[in-house]
C-alpha cells in the first residue's frame, strides 16, 4: 500500500514481498513523488491500498504544522524543545 502526501509525496509503503527495484529511481521530494511510486507499484502488477491522507515532514514549517496537529504528542515536545533551543 502507498498513501500520498498534501505535498505530492508518500507516507507509508508496505510490501508483502521487499524490492528495492520498486522505489529506485522513484523522484523524492516532488509534487509528483507519490504518483511515480502508485504508478510503479501498480506497473509491477502490485494492488495498492489507500490510508488517510497526512502531511509528511519535509521543513521545519512542516514540522510546525504537524507538532500544532498532535500538541500533547512527542513529537510536538521534540519540535517546542529544538524552538525553543533556537530562540536562546
Amino acid at each position: 500500500m502507498v498513501r500520498a502526501t498534501e505535498d505530492g509525496g508518500f507516507w507509508a509503503l508496505g510490501l508483502a514481498e521487499p524490492d528495492p527495484a520498486l522505489l529506485l529511481g522513484v523522484p523524492m521530494s516532488t509534487d509528483r513523488t507519490g504518483r511515480v511510486q502508485r504508478a510503479r507499484l501498480t506497473d509491477a502488477g502490485l494492488r495498492v491500498g489507500d490510508l488517510p491522507l497526512l502531511t509528511d515532514v519535509d521543513t521545519a514549517a512542516d514540522a510546525a504544522r504537524v507538532a500544532r496537529q498532535a500538541p500533547r504528542s512527542r513529537f510536538a515536545r521534540t519540535v517546542r524543545a529544538l524552538a525553543d533551543g533556537c530562540a536562546r
